[in-house]
C-alpha cells in the first residue's frame, strides 16, 4: 500500500470518527504503530489533520480547512460526476465566479470545450489550471495568502470580487443541511463566497453528497439563494422537500 493509499484511508476513519488513536489506526490499516506515526507527521505538515497525545484528530472537527492536497485527492469519481452536470449551464462567452474550492475547481478540466470565458477566482491552483488548460480569461484576486486553502483571503480578496459581476457562480461548501443551510469551516471564505453570490446572475452550489447533514461554524448561505445545488447523487426527501428550499432545483444523476 501507498503512502497516499494509506493516508487516504486514515483520513476516512478520522471522518467517520473524528479522532483516532494510532494503535487503533495501525490496527485497522494492518501496519505498524511507526508506520502510521510518520503518515501522521506527514499529514499534519500538509494541514489535513493535527496529532493529538497518541493519535490525530482531524482538521475540520476542530473548524479548519483541511489541507488542499487532500481534498483535491478525495472523492474524485464524485467531483466529475457534478462538474459534468454543471458544465451543461456554461455557454462560451460565459463570464464565471469559481471559488477556490477542488470541488468547483474539477469544472475547469471540462472548459476547453468553451471559448471567450471569462473567470473570476481566489483560488491559486484554480487560476493556475484555468491559465494552462484553457483560453479563459483569467482574473485572480488578490489577497493574504492561505497556504492550506491554497487560496487569497481577506478584505482586499473580497473588495475584489465586487469589482465584477458574472453570469454564474460556482461554490462548493463545508456542509449543508436543511435546517442551517450551506455553511463553511472558515469565515473568510464564507465571506468570499457570499461575495460572489451577491454579483452574480444564477448562482450554482456544488456539493458532494458526503456533506450532506453537515453542519459546520460559518453560515454562508441558505438553500433558497441558490437557483440550482448539484449533488453526485439523489439527496434525501428531506432535502428535496424542504421548506427552506424554495426556487433552488437539486441536480444529481438519474
Amino acid at each position: 500500500m501507498s503512502n497516499f493509499e494509506r493516508e487516504e484511508q486514515i483520513l476516512a476513519v478520522l471522518k467517520r470518527k473524528k479522532t483516532a488513536s494510532v494503535k487503533e489506526l495501525s490496527q485497522q490499516l494492518y501496519v505498524s504503530e511507526a508506520t502510521i506515526r510518520r503518515d501522521l507527521i506527514r499529514m499534519e505538515n500538509t494541514g489535513s489533520i493535527r496529532r493529538s497525545h497518541g493519535g490525530a484528530v482531524i482538521s475540520d472537527s476542530l473548524g479548519n480547512e483541511t489541507g488542499f492536497y487532500f481534498r483535491s485527492q478525495s472523492s474524485l469519481k464524485e467531483k466529475r460526476i457534478i462538474a459534468e452536470l454543471a458544465a451543461d449551464f456554461i455557454r462560451s462567452g460565459t463570464t464565471l465566479f469559481i471559488d477556490s474550492s477542488t470541488t468547483s475547481g474539477s469544472v475547469i478540466t471540462l472548459l476547453d470545450r468553451y471559448h471567450h470565458l471569462n473567470v473570476i477566482t481566489n483560488g491559486l491552483h484554480n487560476a493556475i489550471h484555468l491559465s494552462t488548460h484553457t483560453d479563459a480569461a483569467v482574473f485572480m484576486a488578490g489577497g493574504t495568502i492561505n497556504s492550506r486553502s491554497n487560496s487569497a483571503v481577506g478584505t482586499d480578496t473580497i473588495n475584489y470580487i465586487h469589482k465584477y459581476y458574472a453570469d454564474i457562480a460556482l461554490i462548493s461548501c463545508n456542509g449543508i443541511d436543511t435546517a442551517f443551510g450551506i455553511t463553511d469551516a472558515v469565515p473568510e471564505q464564507s465571506q468570499i463566497k457570499q461575495a460572489m453570490l451577491h454579483h452574480a446572475t444564477t448562482k450554482i452550489l456544488l456539493c458532494t453528497s458526503e456533506k450532506f447533514g453537515r453542519i459546520m461554524m460559518c453560515h454562508t448561505a441558505n438553500l433558497s439563494d441558490f437557483d440550482y445545488i448539484i449533488t453526485d447523487r439523489r439527496p434525501s426527501d428531506e432535502f428535496l422537500n424542504g421548506k427552506t428550499l424554495k426556487n433552488a432545483e437539486f441536480i444529481f444523476p438519474e
